[in-house]
Parts: C-alpha cells; structure tokens; sequence
C-alpha cells in the first residue's frame, strides 16, 4: 500500500489516445480513483498473442510488472485479450498478478468482472431490426474465434434467431479480427454473386461495421436498401460514417465507476459481489434503414480541436528532439516537465549494449525534488519495475507509464505524472522522446564504432562520418515524424467533415493553412536528411575511382581474384567459370574493389580458423547486363543474419576488430555507382551473391 491510508492499484489498457473506448475508460477510472483517493497506475499495453513485431515489443511492460507495489489491478479484458480465449486469459492474469483483480468487459470467467450485458445488446439490435424493418434473413461479422465477447455476441444472436424463426445460415457467419483488415477476403461470400441474399449484417464492432460498409459501397451496394448493417461500441467510426451506424452504446462511465467501486469493495473486505452486469443504449442512425441523423457536430469540433493542440505543441518538443546525447537529453526533459508542470517522473532505459534486461534510471524526479542517479545511473532488475522508496507518496497521484518502442526494439519506459487535462499530451510525449532516443542511442552506437573505424586503415576514409551524422541526423528526422503525424490527423479530419456534410470554409482554409505548414516543415527536412544521406553515400560508394573506361572484365575478374588470394596465405582453390572475353563499358577500379572485398570476405569470415578452401566466380551475359555469382565453401550464416548482411555496421566479429562496413560498402557501389544490384542467398547451405550490373553504363 503507498500509504496507511491509501491504495495504489495498476490499470492495464491498451491505448490512451485514439481509441474512443480506452480513453475515455482511463479518463473516467482516474476521475473515481480521484474521488475515493487511490493512487493510479496506468499501463498501456497491446494485445497479448499478437505477433506483430511492434506490439509484441510494447508488451514488455508484462515482464517489468511488480505486484508487490500494488493493492489490486484492473484489466480491460476484451482488448487486450483479442487473440486469445478465456482461459488464456485467466491464467496470464492469475500468474502475472496473484493480487485482486477486476477485469472489464469479461463477465463469465472466474476473475471479478464488470461488463456489459452483451445478450441484452444484440437483443436490443435484433428487436429494433426484427419488429421495425421486419428482416428476417441475418449475417453475422464476427470477432476472432478465441475472443469471449464475440462469441457471447454471436451465440446471443443464434439463439435470438432460433427462438424467433429467422434465418442466421452458417454460411453467413463471418470471422473478423475487431479490425478493416482482409475485409474483402472475409466478406467475399457476401457479395460475390453480384447480389446479396440477406437482409442485414450484424457487425461484432463499429471499426468492422465501418469497413464493410465501405467495401460494399465500393462493390456497387447501397447502405441500407441492399443490406443494413449495424456495429457495436458508439465509437467515431459510427459517428462519420455515411450512412451513420446504429450500433450498440457500453456506458463506460459507469463501467470505469463499476470497476473502481468493485475493487475497491474487494480491497476493503467485500467479496460477495464478482460480477456486475451493466444495460447497454441503442443508438438508432441510418445504416438500418431508419431516417434519424445524429448531429455530430461537437464530436467533430472535439476532434478538431485535439488535432490543433498537436501542432501547437510541436514547438514544445523541438527542442527536446535537437538532444544529441543522453546528458542532453535529461537537461532538455527536465525543462519540457518543468514547463509543463510535471511534478514527478521517471525515465528508466535498458541497457542497449548487453543482454541483459536491467532497466536503468536515467532521470528521476518525485515531487519537485530530482533523484541523484551518476553516471553510471541505478540499475534495477528485471521484475523490480522501480523501487518503492522512489515513488510519490505526500500526494495522492496519477502516473501514466508509456512504453518507449521503436518498431521491434524496447528502449524502456517513462513514468510520468498525470497532470495535464489535455490528453493527447501523453502520445505526443511518447512519440517524441522515442523518436529522440532513436535518434540519441544510434548517434552513440556510431561513436562507438567510430572508434574502430579509427584503427582499420582500410576504412581511415569514414573517419569524419559520426561528426558529420550527429550534428545533423537527430533534428530533421524528429520534426518530419511530428509533423507527418500531425498532417495525417488533419487529413482524417478533413474526410470526416466531408462525409458528413459539414465542411465550412473556416475549416477549409484551416486545413490549407495547417496543410502548407506541415509540407514545408517536412520538405525543408527531408531536404536536410537527403543531403546528409549523399554525403555518407559518396563516402561510402568511394567517389574518387576513375572515370568508366571500356575493359575486358573477365580478364580483370580473374587476375584481380588470384592477386587477392596470393596475399593470404591459405590454400584457397579458385574455381572460374567465365567465358573467353567480355568487353563492358563500366568502372574497372570500382569492379576490381568488389572482387578483392568478396576474396577478402570469403578469407577472413568464410575460411575462418580453415586452412585450405575453394572460391567459384560465374560470370554470363543476360541481356544488356553482366550477372556474376560469388560463392566459397567456408563457413556460412543463419537466415536472420542474411537479412543484415549489407546493414551497415553489420558483422559477427566485431570481437576481434571487424566493423561490417565491406559489404555496405560494396552495396552501395553497386547500386549507386554501377547502377546494379547485388543479394545474397543460401544454396546447399552456402553464401552466394549475386551481382547484376549494366555491360554499358555510358
């Protein structure tokens, strides 16, 4: 317990902006938590059991989760849990957490519950479609098999059906994911015959209703005469749709007050309440066919404005995304807080450059006063998410912890204060210091590196490549991503408006102005970042060989191979398969770099810890090009590491000095001053590559 006199319990959700359900559900939990002053722990999280490399990143949140600090936790089940079924989800719960727990949405597991009655809601849709448009013959899109709200959904209308004689065929049942995606390969029997058989489909959500609304109109249907089609969830999706969607309403309010109330009751002795089931709201609109249109215009404005705050807060976070390493880093976050009226927080980062999971306290501040943490920062383990004698404790708080992803990779998190009303303040912070760790931690692995390209003599020429790279990479990739964001929400803005009729030419001019802003902001730093991607091409491609001269390569191709070979001293059998000339038109210095980097990469790498081995070089006229297949019979490389093999600073010795550099370099030469292309590929378990470059390249 934080205190004698308060709880602290942790809320698991997979979004906090975006997403109408969970926002609005952490919003309300935070406001009932304030009232009976709990202290609030907020963990967004993704799906468990989804796959997707981004998301399965995000969800180590679960391995640094530390029940000892919590009193109880709830779970908004339905979401994270898509993927997987209710005994999937009760044991993930019962062995991450062994603490109270309500969970959200589930009512029919063993976990205390709060949810929504689901049979009710699909008898409220069936009711309205059966008794007022008198539809008699029923489709169903589905959530995912394993998920226990579609399938309660679905039985629910099964049953309806049955006791009512109407027509839900099996054929007409459809197996979605709660998401647009592969809409068109699920519904194809739907719509395939040119006409649709039935009279209504029932959608498990608004974002699938939406969808399929879409793709029938795109098959030449209209929304409601050929098919009705309701969702569920009054989310935006419903809201701008056209025709607008009669779905099914969760008061989340009340579910949020539920589940705050309930563990709450559990943390204060009361546990003969573990289920509460709460009456869903129709909404009625015209995707059914009824004639009612709901007026949209202060969700639109809500949107609008939220969209608005991006943009004036992009200045906010400029600064923070000119850091050029970790010291500045702190400075610049400390001054972004401090602005902002941030009270308490805590950024921990892993450490990139080992295996193991510790997190590392980079910046602490509880309560106005900074937590010292060196150089060397404080480490703590795995499973001790941050140390009890850290955290706030004078005041009751609310702390948001946003994961720090990129794509696959997991930086750490940062624990910050809830304290600010606007709410898109969090993603905003979260998509920016991402970006600037980005940024910051590949600027330090290039330093790094850059200490061994000092020491290879063959590699002397990229010495000023970090100098040049830190200055300039870490602001113009930050503001495009900001601003490409903020472009893409008032993108989508804009087609809600025009959807539903509502432009005006206040909003118009707004978008133009918003519009311009944003392109030049991302033009001028693309500019910055295309130039600063020459300089390191013209290094790397090495723009100092000669001009293109006309030469017989195959004489060049051989001679260069066996001068290589000679300097090494290993019994290495050169096997050629060339015919007796070819004449080419290309960069013979260039050419013979590439064959004595693949002799020099077959000897270091390939023949490693072997005495003797066989090089084979092809070579053969296809077209107008030249096509050349390198290979040795050394040692070779696993099939993730093929997917790196031309990565920059790439290798697997870089123990014993290697850099990775070789064949980037010989990459970019290919492609950018040969104008060829090169891939490498297993074949009987060996390294090949295989080049393709023009045989005129005038």
């Amino acid at each position: 317990m934080a205190d004698k006199n308060r709880y602290r319990i942790a809320l698991f959700i997979p979004y906090l902006e975006g997403d109408d359900y969970n926002e609005l559900l952490w919003q309300s939990i935070n406001k009932k938590c304030i009232s009976l002053d709990i202290d609030l722990y907020i963990f967004p999280s993704r799906n468990l059991n989804d796959n997707s490399s981004h998301k399965f990143v995000f969800n180590e949140i679960f391995s640094f989760f530390n029940k000892n600090l919590f009193d109880g936790v709830i779970i908004s089940a339905s979401a994270i849990s898509t993927y997987i079924g209710q005994q999937e989800f009760e044991k993930h719960a019962n062995n991450l957490l062994n603490i109270p727990i309500v969970n959200i949405s589930y009512n029919n597991i063993k976990t205390t519950s709060v949810g929504v009655d689901n049979t009710l809601a699909m008898n409220m849709i069936m009711d309205h479609l059966v008794n007022v448009h008198s539809f008699k013959k029923f489709s169903y899109l589905s959530g995912p098999a394993s998920n226990p709200e579609s399938i309660n959904r679905l039985e629910s209308i099964k049953i309806y059906c049955k006791n009512n004689n109407l027509e839900l065929l099996n054929n007409n049942i459809f197996w979605g994911d709660f998401t647009v995606n592969n809409l068109e390969e699920t519904l194809y029997p739907l719509y395939h015959k040119g006409k649709i058989e039935v009279d209504v489909l029932v959608c498990a959500n608004d974002s699938m209703a939406a969808g399929a609304i879409d793709l029938l109109k795109n098959k030449g249907f209209k929304i409601p005469e050929d098919i009705a089609v309701t969702g569920f969830d009054d989310s935006n999706a419903a809201i701008f749709q056209n025709p607008k969607i009669t779905t099914i309403r969760q008061p989340l309010e009340e579910l949020a007050n539920k589940s705050v109330e309930l563990i709450y009751a559990k943390l204060t002795g009361n546990t003969q309440i573990n289920h509460i089931l709460i009456e869903p709201i129709l909404k009625i609109r015209n995707s059914c066919g009824c004639s009612k249109v709901e007026d949209s215009e202060s969700k639109v404005f809500k949107l609008f404005m939220k969209t608005k705050t991006h943009i004036t807060r992009r200045n906010d976070f400029e600064k923070l995304l000119s850091s050029e390493d970790l010291l500045q880093l702190t400075s610049n976050l400390r001054q972004f807080f401090s602005k902002n009226s941030i009270h308490s927080y805590f950024l921990l980062l892993k450490n990139m450059y080992t295996q193991s999971n510790d997190i590392q306290l980079l910046l602490g501040c509880r309560e106005n006063k900074y937590i010292a943490c060196g150089e060397n920062y404080c480490s703590f383990a795995e499973g001790d998410f941050i140390p009890e004698n850290l955290l706030p404790k004078k005041n009751r708080i609310t702390m948001v912890t946003l994961p720090l992803v990129s794509f696959n990779k997991f930086y750490g998190f940062l624990l910050i204060e809830e304290a600010i009303e606007d709410k898109t303040f969090y993603e905003d912070t979260l998509v920016n210091l991402t970006s600037t760790l980005t940024n910051v931690l590949s600027l330090k692995e290039l330093r790094e590196t850059h200490k061994l390209l000092v020491e290879s003599e063959k590699l002397a020429f990229l010495g000023n490549l970090v100098s040049g790279l830190a200055h300039e990479i870490n602001t113009p990739i930050g503001v495009t991503l900001t601003a490409a964001t903020f472009l893409s929400d008032i993108i989508r803005d804009l087609e809600g408006h025009y959807k539903n009729d509502i432009l005006t030419k206040t909003i118009v001019e707004h978008f133009f102005e918003n519009s311009k802003r944003s392109l030049s902001l991302i033009n001028d730093n693309i500019d910055s970042t295309i130039k600063l991607i020459n300089r390191f091409k013209s290094m790397s491609a090495n723009s100092d060989y000669e001009l293109n001269s006309v030469f017989d390569i195959v004489l060049l191709i051989s001679s260069t191979s066996q001068k290589e070979i000679a300097t090494y001293n290993k019994r290495v059998e050169l096997n050629l398969d060339l015919p007796p000339i070819v004449i080419v038109n290309s960069y013979s210095g260039i050419i013979s770099h590439i064959i004595r980097s693949l002799v020099s990469n077959s000897m270091i790498h390939g023949f490693k810890n072997m005495e003797q081995g066989s090089i084979t070089i092809s070579l053969k006229n296809v077209e107008d090009n030249i096509e050349i297949i390198y290979s040795d019979n050394g040692l070779s490389c696993t099939d993730n590491q093929i997917l790196k093999i031309f990565n920059p600073f790439f290798t697997t010795q870089r123990a014993f000095g290697h850099t990775g550099l070789g064949l980037t370099i010989i990459y970019n030469l290919i492609k950018n001053k040969l104008m060829g292309n090169i891939y490498a590929y297993l074949k009987d378990e060996k390294l090949h590559f295989k080049i393709t470059i023009p045989q005129n390249i005038a």
